[in-house]
């Protein structure tokens, strides 16, 4: 799969006063923006959504394009509050609020921050959406496509300091996080419940090290008409074929408990640098893709005004076992086979069981 892209990046960077009559606070204003134009030049090579990370035949604006303002304003002594507005081609360019949270400096190394904001799964996190600030159009989707599950809203501890020759950040967040997808027209509501993460970086001259760990209580609304459907097929072809409570519970995706793992380390030599970074996802009995692999290795040189990067990366997202156990059942599978027969559309809904894959992408960039 090839897709040719080229971006424009822009920030623009303003910093004002404004005055309260019991408040004086220092704001500033930032802006950035991203213009990527894409298209798949190999139709044929397209999977079954006719889309690869959103193109598709058509040269189009929207799958990358990016806009942004951030506004960040020092209340008093130790108070401040960030606030980021951002709108994506993939959404229509409508205006959002990423993150909107009040920080609180305890002592010179303890901050505590309350509100939406990003949570720090990955080295890059800080400017995810800020396309200049790292030499990708937009980073491996393989590792970084968490389906809007970038933010979160609820409280923040960050620790800095210094451990020998090491800078030390640690943080941990505790909190929930919903988010609404719109696939081929279909609205998938998605929420995290009891979210918390614990993520520690340290860095050394040229070398960043990235360690985070978090667990969550994931439900998933994609699966509920599959699942519901899928049952009155085979309770209407004979009560005594309708699913249990656990084989429901390996078909939806209802209060599961996830986890999430990642290690990412970089390094930068002046001409030369590299990054690479891992996650495995895993949540209990979900319908599929149950347990997630991802990666990517980055290496690149700066020439003057040129910088040359080559990028693999890779996802094994293998279907449940346990899932597709109770579609291959010979009874279920012989009435759903029926059904399928009758109303050729049931195949979707059946088929979304399937969804399990493998892939390995290279990627190189010219700036």
């Amino acid at each position: 799969m090839k897709k040719h892209t080229f971006k424009v990046s822009l920030l623009a960077s303003a910093i004002g006063l404004a005055s309260a009559p019991t408040i004086a606070a220092d704001l500033r204003i930032d802006g950035f923006t991203s213009i990527v134009y894409g298209q798949a030049l190999d139709k044929d090579e397209l999977p079954s959504s006719g889309r690869f990370l959103g193109y598709d035949e058509k040269a189009s604006f929207e799958p990358d394009s990016i806009y942004g303002v951030q506004f960040r304003s020092q209340l008093e002594d130790g108070l401040s509050v960030t606030g980021q507005i951002v709108g994506r081609g993939s959404e229509d360019f409508d205006a959002k609020v990423n993150w909107a949270y009040l920080s609180y400096e305890l002592t010179d190394e303890l901050t505590i921050h309350a509100g939406r904001q990003r949570i720090p799964f990955f080295i890059y996190s800080d400017f995810l959406d800020v396309g200049y600030a790292y030499t990708w159009i937009s980073p491996p989707d393989e590792v970084y496509g968490l389906s809007g599950f970038d933010n979160m809203e609820g409280i923040k501890l960050e620790h800095y300091t210094d451990i020998a020759d090491w800078t030390s950040r640690l943080s941990f967040l505790y909190g929930a996080s919903s988010a609404t997808l719109n696939s081929d027209g279909t609205v998938i509501n998605i929420d995290s419940e009891d979210f918390w993460d614990l993520t520690w970086s340290l860095n050394r001259d040229w070398l960043t090290i990235h360690l985070t760990y978090s667990e969550s209580q994931v439900s998933l609304d994609a699966f509920d008409v599959p699942a519901t459907t899928i049952n009155a097929i085979l309770t209407g072809a004979n009560p005594a074929f309708a699913l249990t409570q656990e084989e429901l519970n390996y078909l939806t995706t209802d209060n599961d408990k996830s986890t999430f793992m990642g290690v990412g380390v970089a390094g930068d030599w002046g001409k030369f640098f590299a990054a690479a970074e891992y996650t495995d996802i895993n949540i209990d009995d979900s319908p599929t893709g149950k347990d997630r692999k991802s990666y990517y290795v980055m290496v690149g040189h700066r020439m003057g005004k040129t910088t040359l990067a080559l990028t693999a990366a890779g996802q094994d997202s293998p279907n449940n076992e346990q899932s597709l156990a109770i579609l291959d059942d010979p009874t279920n599978s012989a009435v759903l086979a029926g059904a399928v027969s009758a109303a050729p559309a049931l195949a979707q809904v059946i088929g979304a069981y399937r969804g399990g894959y493998e892939r390995t992408l290279f990627s190189y960039r010219t700036l």
